[in-house]
């Protein structure tokens, strides 16, 4: 401890481990998406169509993500 207390980095960041964890793993999950965005796009691309939009929903938070 410092000699006036605690860091304020200390007292917002209880657990850093848990929270890097959580930080690679929420930019692994959108390097997916982004990466199946782009395989459906050029699939549909192929088959001679357009797409005007995708939805991706993360079925175990309930996210939606719109493109």
């Amino acid at each position: 401890m410092a000699k006036t207390g605690m860091k304020k980095y200390v007292l917002d960041h209880r657990d850093p481990t848990y929270e890097q964890a959580l930080g690679h793993i929420r930019k692994e999950e959108k390097a997916w998406r982004e990466c199946m965005k782009r395989q459906v796009r050029q699939r549909v691309h192929e088959f001679g169509y357009e797409l005007e939009a995708i939805t991706i929903r993360d079925p175990r938070t309930g996210t939606v993500f719109k493109v």
